[in-house]
C-alpha cells in the first residue's frame, strides 16, 4: 500500500509508484540520541549498469508489484515475486529463472481475494497479508495461523500494516516488525502525533503493540498523504532498522529498543519540502499536483555486500511536464557507507527505472526498468559501484 506515483500495470514507468504506500517511523521511544550533520561530502563513487537479467511474467502477471524478495533455499537464490491480484507468489531461480515455481493460495477458503503483501521468513515460514490479516503459510499455500492487526478494545485509533519491497517486515525471536500507518486523517496537522508506526506481534500469543513515530520534521504542519509514507531498510551487521522519511534530509537508525541516531542523507539536487499551508484540500488531482512539486525522498536499501546504503530521492516534476500530465519525478540514487557517511549520489536516467522493485545480490543492485519491448518481460538492470577517481 504505498505509492505515490501514478502506475499502470504492464508499462509502469521509472517513477511510477504504487498508489498507496506505508512505512514506519520513528522516534518516541528511543533514551539515546545522536545527531550527526554532514552538508558537504566527497563525491568518491558512482553506479553504472553493467549488465540486465530477464525473467518472464505469465498473461495474468502484470509488471509492477509491492513485494519483491530474494529468498534463499537449499544452496539456491530465488526472487519471489508477488502477484497480488491472483494471490500467488512466483520463484525465479537466479541461475535459471525460466519456468518459475509459484506457490498459491486458497483464498476463497479464507476468505480473501487478493495479497496485500508478502515476507518470506522461509518458505516454510511465509507471512501473506491481507488488510488488517496477516497469515502464516507453508511452501505448499497451506495456511497454518491466522492474525490479527487490529484490535479497538484495547487500542482507540488503528494502524494500516504494510509489508514488501519498500517496508520488509523482519522477524527476530518470536516478534514480527512490521511497518504501519496510522487511520487517521492526512490532512490533518495531528495525524503525525502518536506512536503507532510499527506494529509489534508476537507470533506465539498473537498479542502486538505499537511502537515509532513520526519525527519532529512533520509535527504540526500537514503534508498531505503521498509525503507522509516512509520507508526503512534492515542492517543484520549491526541489528537496526533504517528508516527514510519522504519529507526528511536525515536518516534514523534504531533497533526499537534503547537506540535512536539521526544521520544527515540529504541530495546535492534539492533542498526542503514545504507543507500544504493555505493550499490544504482533499481534491485528488491537486494534492498531487501539490506532490509533484515538491522534492522528496523514497526508499532506502541496505547492501551487505559491500556494507553500503543507496536511498533515492526525488526531485520536483517541473510545471511543463505537470501541465502536459507527465506526473514523473528524476530519481537519484544517495551511496552512503556502513558508518552513513554520504560518498556520493548518482542520477539516473528520467524514465529508465522502477525503483519499487529492487534486490541485491554479490554481483550488485538490480533496478526494474520497463521492456517496452515485451510488457511479459520483467527486466533488471544491475549496477554497480565505480570509484569516480580510477
Amino acid at each position: 500500500m504505498l505509492i505515490p506515483k501514478y502506475v499502470k500495470y504492464k508499462c509502469i514507468s521509472s517513477h511510477c509508484l504504487f498508489v498507496a504506500i506505508l512505512f514506519i517511523v520513528l522516534g518516541a521511544c528511543d533514551n539515546k540520541r545522536e545527531i550527526k550533520t554532514q552538508k558537504k561530502f566527497v563525491d568518491k563513487c558512482e553506479l553504472k549498469q553493467v549488465d540486465s537479467l530477464l525473467f518472464e511474467l505469465d498473461s495474468s502477471t502484470p509488471y509492477g508489484t509491492q513485494s519483491i524478495q530474494l529468498v534463499s533455499h537449499k544452496d539456491s537464490s530465488y526472487l519471489a515475486y508477488l502477484n497480488e491480484q491472483n494471490a500467488t507468489i512466483y520463484l525465479y531461480n537466479l541461475k535459471s529463472p525460466k519456468n518459475p515455481k509459484t506457490i498459491s493460495f486458497l483464498t476463497e477458503k479464507y476468505n480473501f481475494t487478493k495479497i496485500h503483501g508478502l515476507h518470506i521468513h522461509s518458505l516454510d515460514s511465509i507471512f501473506i497479508l491481507n488488510g488488517y490479516r496477516l497469515f502464516l503459510s507453508d511452501m505448499g499455500g497451506n495456511i497454518i495461523k491466522t492474525y490479527s492487526l487490529i484490535d479497538k478494545s484495547i487500542y482507540q485509533t488503528s494502524s494500516n500494516p504494510t509489508m514488501g519491497t519498500l517496508a520488509p517486515a523482519k522477524l527476530i525471536g518470536n516478534t514480527l516488525y512490521i511497518s504501519a500507518m496510522p487511520d487517521k486523517d492526512f490532512f490533518n496537522s495531528n495525524y503525525f502525533e502518536g506512536n503507532e508506526l510499527k506494529i509489534l506481534l508476537n507470533i506465539k500469543t498473537g498479542q502486538f503493540k505499537y511502537t515509532f513515530s513520526y519525527p519532529n520534521s512533520y509535527k504540526n504542519e500537514v503534508w498531505g498523504n503521498n509525503l507522509a509514507y516512509f520507508f526503512h531498510t534492515y542492517n543484520e551487521d549491526k541489528n537496526v532498522f533504517v528508516y527514510s522519511f519522504s519529507i526528511d534530509e536525515n536518516i534514523y537508525s534504531t533497533n526499537h529498543s534503547n537506540l535512536l541516531n539521526t544521520f544527515y542523507a540529504g541530495s546535492k539536487f534539492f533542498t526542503g519540502s514545504k507543507p500544504m499551508e493555505g493550499i490544504i484540500t482533499k481534491d485528488f488531482q491537486k494534492r498531487f499536483e501539490y506532490y509533484l512539486r515538491q522534492p522528496s525522498y523514497f526508499a532506502i536499501y541496505y547492501d551487505k555486500y559491500r556494507k553500503l546504503y543507496y536511498r533515492i530521492a526525488h526531485q520536483p516534476t517541473p510545471e511543463e511536464d505537470i501541465i502536459n500530465q507527465n506526473y514523473i519525478k528524476h530519481t537519484s540514487i544517495i551511496i552512503l557507507d556502513n558508518n552513513f557517511t554520504k560518498i556520493g549520489e548518482t542520477l539516473l536516467p528520467k524514465y529508465g527505472y522502477t525503483e519499487t522493485m529492487c534486490f541485491i545480490t554479490k554481483e550488485g543492485l538490480y533496478i526494474a526498468k520497463p521492456n517496452k519491448e515485451n510488457e511479459n518481460i520483467l527486466s533488471f538492470g544491475l549496477f554497480k559501484i565505480f570509484d569516480k577517481h580510477e
